[in-house]
């Protein structure tokens, strides 16, 4: 039997051309965010803002994302809600801001009743120690695993 070779058999299949169906040797891209060629510019102002093409969906290269944005949960003090709350908090609020008195005031924002009282007071400390003694605050009293535990056996 007679073993044919692929020409492109030291290409990884990623990087093998396109049929001619969709244009002259074009690379697809391997996931969304690997840039590909533009396909056309933004914009009615002649800005030369290009836009990338994933599967039929114009995406705009700097802007609004066709995704939803995430609705954040206000944390309630119950410590099961606890490791959900701060991974989304950090997430989406804490990783995106640089400035810890930002940081800090929609800690409290996002947070309510007896909560939002423990850690009302850290906004008027000094920005980056009163973000972190909020931080704190809400972890010794509902983050701590043996709190949480003791709360998933009683509910």
């Amino acid at each position: 039997m007679v073993q044919v070779r692929d020409k492109f058999e030291h290409v990884s299949m990623l990087e093998r051309p396109v049929p001619s169906t969709l244009g002259p040797q074009r690379r697809l891209p391997a996931f969304a965010d690997e840039e590909t060629p533009p396909n056309q510019f933004a914009g009615n102002d002649n800005s030369l803002q290009p836009n990338y093409t994933l599967q039929g969906v114009d995406l705009p290269l700097h802007g609004a994302s066709p995704l939803p944005t995430p609705d954040l949960v206000k944390f309630d003090g119950n410590p099961i809600h606890y490791p959900v709350f701060v991974s989304n908090f950090e997430a989406h609020i804490g990783n995106k801001l640089k400035d810890p008195a930002s940081r800090s005031q929609y800690l409290i924002q996002y947070c309510r009743g007896e909560v939002r009282a423990l850690i009302e007071f850290c906004a008027v400390l000094e920005p980056h120690a009163g973000y972190r003694k909020a931080r704190e605050i809400l972890f010794e009293n509902f983050g701590e695993p043996p709190i949480i535990a003791r709360s998933c056996v009683t509910s």
